[in-house]
């Protein structure tokens, strides 16, 4: 299954549902580039990469932000977030297979006000925002060695998310 590597805790989020909405917390991806035309429309598989300098941006983000400004309206929404379910930053797992999703479309991010994409990605003009749904946890990440870009992992190590055929 092709893969791809998020900084944390961003692909978590792609797994903790949001009570008000019953959707996951995160719904795009945001990147610089377009995925492949191919694989719109396809399940891949989603890896926590593994690198503590992203945990310890969104801790520093948290802490020296003013809560409540406007231009930090994430700072509380990644705090309700996070504490669904995990006490810590730290028990954010890392290097490892989290679960899949289906890659349903992806959106220019000048294509909506900016308003209109929610608290987490880069939805700064010129990037993509690659629009995620039908999303399956893993009952425990799965540790597993990350790459940049796409990567293959075979379709076994999802086997046991909810709905993964083997």
């Amino acid at each position: 299954m092709k893969t791809i590597s998020l900084w944390q805790p961003h692909g978590s989020l792609l797994f903790i549902i949001d009570p008000a909405t019953g959707r996951p917390f995160k719904l795009h991806e945001t990147r610089h580039w377009a995925p492949p035309a191919r694989l719109i429309g396809q399940r891949i598989g989603i890896h926590a990469a593994k690198n503590k300098a992203d945990l310890e941006g969104v801790q520093a983000y948290i802490r020296d932000r003013d809560a409540g400004g406007p231009e930090f309206a994430c700072d509380e929404a990644f705090r309700v977030a996070l504490r669904r379910r995990f006490e810590k930053l730290v028990d954010i797992p890392r290097g490892c297979l989290l679960g899949t999703a289906v890659l349903v479309a992806a959106h220019r991010t000048e294509s909506r006000p900016m308003a209109e994409w929610g608290h987490f990605g880069d939805f700064s003009p010129g990037r993509w925002a690659w629009e995620l749904g039908e999303v399956r946890a893993l009952p425990e990440p799965v540790p597993w060695r990350g790459a940049q870009g796409f990567f293959d992992v075979p379709d076994e190590a999802f086997a046991t998310a909810v709905g993964i055929a083997a």
